[in-house]
């Protein structure tokens, strides 16, 4: 299955004047923050090729807080699993098409407000899970420098990356993507100032605009959309309204994935860049899919519950092939705590079994093993 990476607001031009942060920027791993934004590596398990815009690449390359972004595309490149395109102009035909979806639902714009309320409640979260992990990166040094500036503007300039980073999330991806959007939209046909009346129509056109011509991409591609997550409830109610079946269960599947990876693999790393490519190239990726297509399907939960049978099972499974695992300290913990990933594969003593012996054992949890292994946390066996 091919997939793009999505280039948010790719066919708004007006951004490239304002050098918007986010513009053209491709999704980021809204579970997990460190010093860098990551690639959501569990969605991208679920595709084989991947379409970036060449502008977008761009972007990327010269942006340090998507380094692994950068290293990810390539390898990507090099492996012949990317696909580079100019996103605007694959849709520079339908503009018409995409300017009249826009107006039709913009005519209707207060129905938008719960939509966009979990828009806004999406990356608030997000914001905070990187303000909580950046701050030991700058917090000290930013009251050393306040301390010795007066001039604003010289403070931001002297203010290490990660604390200007926060400015541009406060503001959200759109300017304007905060509380007061949706305060705006609740007063829209009672007496509201003309400017958030105009802040509020450019933030929801902006956003319309974007999934619009992001749904068409998908069209004359023929592939699916991986997008930023706060944009997903735009995507639901779009391919409720549409009937897009296919679109909607590609999404079903992502969110899916993304539980899975939440309840096993929170901290989910790959250790090299070229991970990715070694976990596409690999059989046992099908396994995770068709567990996928399972939950998906409603056979299975991606839940504590299901966390704990599945780190059982592996137990029982190291055991009959031979190995003792360090497991007695989990098991004096809440379960919500309990470390899954990685330390289950840990190694106290080993034994040497045949290689086909542990394979055919390991073969019902093939996917828990593919993605341990190459977890910066996981061992590999």
């Amino acid at each position: 299955m091919d997939a793009i990476l999505s280039s948010f607001c790719f066919i708004d031009s007006s951004m490239d004047k304002n050098n918007a942060f986010f513009h053209r920027m491709p999704p980021v791993c809204f579970r997990t923050s460190r010093n860098r934004f990551l690639p959501d590596y569990s969605v991208l398990f679920l595709c084989d090729t991947f379409y970036v815009d060449e502008l977008a690449k761009e972007r990327i390359e010269n942006n340090s807080h998507f380094k692994h972004h950068a290293d990810m595309l390539n390898v990507l490149e090099v492996s012949g699993r990317l696909k580079i395109r100019n996103f605007g102009e694959e849709v520079a035909p339908y503009k018409g098409i995409i300017k009249s979806s826009v107006k039709e639902d913009m005519r209707a714009i207060t129905t938008w407000k719960s939509t966009f309320a979990e828009v806004v409640r999406i990356w608030d979260q997000f914001r905070y899970t990187v303000e909580k992990n950046l701050e030991p990166y700058w917090s000290e040094e930013e009251e050393h420098l306040t301390e010795k500036m007066d001039d604003p503007w010289e403070l931001q300039e002297k203010l290490p990356e990660e604390r200007q980073l926060l400015d541009h999330l406060i503001g959200g991806m759109y300017q304007g993507l905060d509380r007061s959007l949706i305060d705006t939209l609740s007063a829209w046909k009672k007496k509201v100032d003309s400017y958030d009346r105009l802040a509020a129509q450019k933030v929801v056109s902006g956003y319309l605009q974007h999934v619009a011509a992001t749904l068409c991409l998908s069209d004359v591609l023929g592939a699916s959309i991986h997008d930023w997550a706060d944009i997903g409830p735009i995507y639901k109610r779009k391919f409720d309204a549409t009937i897009r079946v296919k679109g909607k269960e590609e999404l079903a599947r992502q969110e899916q994935v993304q539980k899975l990876f939440s309840v096993m693999f929170p901290d989910f790393e790959p250790k090299d860049a070229s991970s990715l490519a070694k976990v596409l190239d690999d059989k046992r990726i099908e396994s995770l899919r068709s567990l996928v297509t399972d939950a998906v399907s409603g056979k299975i939960t991606f839940d504590v519950e299901f966390a704990n049978r599945t780190l059982m099972e592996v137990i029982r499974t190291e055991r009959r092939i031979g190995k003792t695992r360090d497991v007695i300290g989990w098991l004096s913990k809440p379960l919500s705590f309990v470390p899954w990933a990685g330390t289950v594969l840990d190694t106290v003593t080993e034994k040497t079994v045949g290689s086909i012996i542990a394979r055919r054992a390991r073969h019902q949890k093939s996917w828990f093993y593919l993605l341990s292994e190459i977890d910066v946390g996981g061992s590999k066996l």
